[in-house]
């Protein structure tokens, strides 16, 4: 929906940094996946969560 806007794909993995913190820091997961997502963004550097939000919006994208 955000590529129909026009919004780039940096906006969109930059979106989903912020998405990602937020639930990193105020949900807790409900299983293994959303776990092993958790754990792989709070173990990450900036520039790796931005590298993750990045393979997280392709993923997403081809899904659809």
């Amino acid at each position: 929906m955000g590529e129909n806007m026009g919004l780039s794909e940096e906006k969109l993995a930059k979106t989903a940094e912020i998405v990602a913190n937020y639930l990193a820091n105020h949900e807790n997961p409900r299983n293994r996946e959303e776990n092993i997502l958790m754990e792989l963004w709070n173990s990450g550097s900036k520039e790796e969560q931005h590298t993750l939000a990045h393979m997280l919006f392709k993923m997403v994208r081809n899904a659809s």
